[in-house]
C-alpha cells in the first residue's frame, strides 16, 4: 500500500469517524436507557415474586391449621378462631368454609366471597388450589386472590401483596399468572397488563413504542410475574442523553479524523510495515555463494533476507531485523525466509544433495523449540535432508545459555548443523564454544579485512583457524575480496569463504545462473588459489 493511498484512505476514515461515532453514540444511549429499564422491572418482578412466594406459604400454612381444627367446622368456636386468624394475618381478606360446591361460613358473616365456590383454576402446591381473578366490571381489576384447601378457603388481599409496586415506581403496573395459562391470578395498576403474558420474554426486555415490560418467573411455583411501565420518561431521557452525546461525538469524531491523517501522513508504525510487509510478501531473500577454497566451487548459499517496500525502497536487514528482534516480530520474518528458501533453491537442493542453504536464525528462536517444529515439518514436505538446511546463530544467542543450548541440540539431532556467526565481535569465548558443541565457525569481515594489512587486528585469523580446528569446527571466511585475502585462507587450510571476490549476494534468478556457469569461473581466484596452495 503506498504513502498516498494510505493518506486517501485515512481521509475517509476521518470523515466516517466524525459521522458514525454521532450513531454510535444515539445507539449506545439506546440500549443504556433499556438495560436500565430492564433492570429496574426485573427488581420489581422479583420483589413482586418473593412477596407472592412469602404470603402464599403463610397462608397455605394457615389454611392446613384451619383445616385440621378438630371443632367441627361452621361451629361457634370454628368461626372464632377464623377470625382471630384474620385479626392477626393482615394480607387474609376473608377465610370461609365450604360444602358441596357452596360457601358454609365465613369468618366475616358477610358476603364477600362469592356464595359458590367453584372448582381450583390451577393447583400450586399440593392439596392448594387457586381460583380465577375476580375482575370488577368497573376498574378491569381484580380485587383479591382466592385460595382453597379441603374444605377451607382464604381471600388475600392483592393490594397488599403489590403495594410496594407503586411505593417504588407510580407508573408500572404488574400481573401474577400461572405459567401454563394467559388468565391473570392478579392484576394491578392497567388492565392492559392481562394481554402482555404471551409476547414478554424472561430474558429480554420488551417495547412496543408505548410501554416496557419484563417476566420473572419464580423458582419454586409455577408463576409468572410481568411488570410493564410506561415509555415516556425513558424515551425523555435517552433524547437528552442524545443530544449530549451526539455532539461530544462529533468533536470526537473531528479529533480522531484530524488525528488519523496526521499518523497517516507522517507514516504507518515501524510494527504496522513490518507486519504488512509480511502479509504483502515484500521480503525477499538474496543469496551470497560459499566457495570451496581449494576447488573455487559453490557448495552452498546463506539466504539474506532484503525488504522491498512499495515505494521502490530496498531496505538491507540491519535497518529492521533488531527492531522485529525487539519487539516480538522476528518470527515472522524467520518463516517467511524460510519458506522462500524453499520456494527459490527446492529444486536446486533436491538435485544436488551436497548442497546448502544457511540462514539466519535470532536469538529469539532459541529461547523456544518452536523453530524445530517449523523447520521439520518444512524439511518433510519439501523432501529435503536436514543438513542442507544451515543455521548460523550470533553469539548473542548463546549468552540465554541452557534455553539455547536445548534448542541447538534439538536441531544438530534432527540433522541440522549450526554455524556461530561473526565470531570474534560479540560475547563468544571458548568457554562457549565448548559447552554449545558446534559445528561451524564463520570469521567476521572485520578479521579478514586485517589480513594483508599493517592492523592491530591482521594476526587473529590464525588464532581463530587453530582455535576453531581445536574444537572440530569447520571455518568459513566472511567479506573475502581480495586475492590475497583467498591465497592467505588457503595457506591456513581454511576449506570455505564467501565474499564479493565470488560474487555478491544474488537475486534467486541470478544465483542459479551463477551456479551453472561457476565451474568455469573466476580463472584468476582459482589460479590464486593453486597458487597459494604452491
Amino acid at each position: 500500500m503506498s504513502r498516498r493511498t494510505l493518506v486517501v484512505l485515512a481521509v475517509a476514515a476521518g470523515f466516517l469517524a466524525g459521522i458514525v461515532p454521532a450513531g454510535v453514540a444515539l445507539y449506545l444511549s439506546w440500549n443504556d436507557a433499556v438495560s436500565q429499564q430492564r433492570t429496574h422491572l426485573r427488581i420489581l418482578a422479583v420483589t413482586t415474586m418473593k412477596r407472592w412466594e412469602l404470603l402464599y406459604e403463610e397462608s397455605t400454612a394457615l389454611l392446613a391449621e384451619l383445616a385440621s381444627d378438630p371443632s367441627p367446622h361452621c361451629s361457634e368456636a370454628h368461626i372464632s378462631k377464623l377470625r382471630e386468624a384474620m385479626r392477626y394475618e393482615k394480607h387474609v381478606r376473608e377465610i370461609g368454609v365450604f360444602a358441596e360446591g357452596r360457601v358454609s361460613c365465613l369468618s366475616s358473616g358477610s358476603a364477600e366471597m362469592p356464595q359458590m365456590v367453584p372448582l381450583p383454576a390451577w393447583q400450586l402446591s399440593e392439596g392448594v388450589g387457586i381460583l380465577p381473578l375476580t375482575v370488577s366490571q368497573d376498574t378491569g381489576t381484580g380485587q383479591h386472590i382466592t385460595l382453597t384447601y379441603r374444605d377451607h378457603t382464604l381471600a388475600v388481599d392483592q393490594k397488599e401483596l403489590l403495594e410496594h409496586v407503586r411505593s417504588i415506581d407510580p407508573d408500572a403496573s404488574l400481573a401474577l399468572f400461572h405459567q401454563e395459562s394467559d388468565q391473570p391470578l392478579a392484576v394491578f395498576g392497567d388492565p392492559g397488563v392481562r394481554d402482555l403474558r404471551s409476547l414478554v420474554s424472561e430474558t429480554d426486555v420488551f417495547y412496543d413504542g408505548i410501554q416496557f415490560a419484563v417476566s420473572v418467573h419464580s423458582v419454586t411455583y409455577p408463576i409468572v410475574a410481568v411488570v410493564v411501565d410506561p415509555s415516556e420518561e425513558v424515551e425523555q431521557g435517552w433524547y437528552e442523553d442524545a443530544l449530549t452525546l451526539g455532539v461530544l461525538a462529533v468533536l470526537a469524531g473531528g479529533a480522531v479524523a484530524a488525528l488519523i491523517v496526521f499518523v497517516a501522513w507522517r507514516r504507518m508504525s515501524p510494527r504496522s510495515e513490518i507486519r504488512y510487509a509480511v502479509k504483502a510478501r515484500q521480503f525477499a531473500a538474496v543469496y551470497q555463494p560459499v566457495i570451496e577454497l581449494a576447488t573455487g566451487r559453490c557448495v552452498g548459499a546463506e539466504a539474506l533476507a532484503r525488504w522491498h517496500r512499495s515505494d521502490g525502497a530496498v531496505v538491507r536487514p540491519d535497518a529492521f531485523i533488531p527492531f522485529a528482534e525487539d519487539n516480538g516480530l522476528i518470527s515472522l520474518i524467520t518463516d517467511q525466509m524460510i519458506g522462500l528458501v524453499i520456494e527459490d533453491m527446492g529444486d536446486l537442493l533436491r538435485r544436488r544433495r551436497d548442497f546448502h542453504v544457511a540462514i539466519n536464525i535470532a536469538p529469539q528462536e532459541l529461547e523456544t523449540d518452536r523453530i524445530v517444529g517449523v523447520l521439520k515439518r518444512v524439511v518433510e514436505e519439501s523432501q529435503l535432508e536436514p543438513r542442507q538446511i544451515v543455521l548460523e546463530v550470533t553469539e548473542r544467542s548463546l549468552m540465554d545459555g541452557e534455553a539455547a543450548r536445548g534448542v541447538i541440540r534439538q536441531l544438530q539431532a534432527a540433522g541440522h548443523a549450526i554455524s556461530i556467526d561473526d565470531f570474534g565481535t560479540g560475547y563468544s569465548s571458548l568457554s562457549y564454544l565448548q559447552r554449545f558443541e558446534l559445528d561451524n565457525l564463520k570469521i567476521d569481515r572485520l578479521f579478514v579485512e586485517a589480513i594483508g594489512a599493517d592492523a592491530a587486528t591482521s594476526g587473529v585469523v590464525p588464532h581463530i583457524i587453530d582455535m576453531a580446528r581445536t574444537l572440530n569446527l569447520t571455518v568459513i571466511a566472511e567479506g573475502v575480496e581480495t586475492e590475497e585475502q583467498a591465497c592467505f585462507l588457503r595457506k591456513c587450510n581454511v576449506p570455505y569463504a564467501q565474499g564479493w571476490l565470488f560474487a555478491q549476494p544474488l537475486a534467486p534468478a541470478q544465483f542459479l545462473a551463477y551456479i551453472d556457469t561457476i565451474p568455469s569461473r573466476p580463472e584468476t581466484v582459482v589460479s590464486s588459489l593453486r597458487q597459494g596452495a604452491e
